[in-house]
C-alpha cells in the first residue's frame, strides 16, 4: 500500500483495502476512482441493517419478538443463572471499553470477536439469538446467565439500568432495588 501511494496510484496506503489482488499486482494507472467507488459502496453498505431471519415462509410474521413483561423483557433462557447488575449496552464493539466487570452486557447479538467481554460482564441479554449461538456457548462456557431473542432488550432497557436477568427462565426485569446485587 505504501509503495502504491508513493508512485501515486493509490492517495493512500490504506487504500489498497479496496483493491482486489490482481489489481495490486498490477499496481498500474490511477486506481483513485476505483478506491472512491468501493469506499463509497463501503460506506452505504455499513448502514444497511441485515434480516434477523434470512430465508423461511414467505414475508416474517408481524412481530416476533417476545413481549416486554411489565419492567422488562422475555427471551430464550440459554445459559442458567441470576444476577444482578447494571445494564451497559453495547451496539458496537468500538464501544467495548464501556463494559465494566459486573455490567451485564445488553446487545444485539455477539461473535467470536466479542468473546473476551464475557470475562468482565456477569451475564449476557442480546437481541437475537438461540441456543446455539455464539453467546449461548460463551456464556455457558463462561459460567454466566444469558438470554438470546428477546428482540427488543437494546431498544427497551436504558444503559446504566440496574436489571435482573434470569437465564433459566429467560427474564430480564429492569428497575431491580439496589439492595439485591448479587454479583
Amino acid at each position: 500500500g505504501r509503495g502504491l501511494a508513493r508512485r501515486g496510484v493509490i492517495a493512500d496506503a490504506e487504500d489498497i483495502l479496496f483493491l482486489l489482488p490482481a489489481e495490486v499486482e498490477a499496481g498500474e494507472g490511477e486506481l483513485g476512482p476505483l478506491v472512491a467507488s468501493r469506499r463509497a459502496a463501503h460506506e452505504r453498505w455499513r448502514t444497511v441493517v441485515p434480516p434477523e431471519v434470512i430465508g423461511g415462509a414467505e414475508g416474517a410474521p408481524e412481530d416476533s419478538s417476545p413481549p416486554a413483561t411489565g419492567s422488562g423483557v422475555q427471551g430464550l433462557g440459554v445459559s442458567r443463572g441470576v444476577v444482578t447488575g447494571p445494564a451497559r449496552v453495547i451496539l458496537d464493539l468500538a464501544d467495548a471499553h464501556r463494559l465494566e466487570p459486573g455490567d451485564v452486557l445488553v446487545c444485539v447479538m455477539t461473535s467470536p470477536a466479542w468473546t473476551p467481554l464475557f470475562g468482565l460482564a456477569s451475564a449476557v441479554v442480546a437481541d437475537t439469538g438461540g441456543m446455539g449461538s455464539h453467546p449461548a456457548i460463551a456464556s455457558r462456557e463462561y459460567g454466566i446467565p444469558c438470554v438470546l431473542g428477546t428482540g427488543v432488550a437494546t431498544t427497551t432497557i436504558p444503559d446504566g439500568a440496574l436489571v435482573t436477568v434470569d437465564g433459566e427462565a429467560g427474564t430480564v426485569e429492569v428497575g431491580v432495588p439496589s439492595e439485591s446485587l448479587s454479583h
